[in-house]
């Protein structure tokens, strides 16, 4: 979901996460490794992996994830 204070205020933009996802399920070293310039933004990207992560197809392999995440207000 867009954060309601960052719909209210315009803050749009794009930033990048990145983490491990092991063969058990589990991810490690999540981190944002590009901001988007606004906390709001930049916090709900890490916390929807917190929560979406479970749902992954679990690899065979420790793989490395990185997913750029785009907020954009219509």
């Amino acid at each position: 979901r867009y954060p309601s204070i960052s719909i209210r205020t315009g803050q749009q933009g794009m930033n990048i996460v990145e983490f491990f996802l092991h063969p058990n399920g589990d991810i490690s070293e999540l981190k944002l490794i590009n901001s988007s310039g606004y906390s709001a933004l930049d916090k709900n990207s890490v916390e929807t992996i917190e929560i979406a992560y479970k749902d992954y197809p679990r690899p065979k392999s420790k793989t490395k994830i990185k997913i750029y995440v785009y907020y954009k207000l219509y």
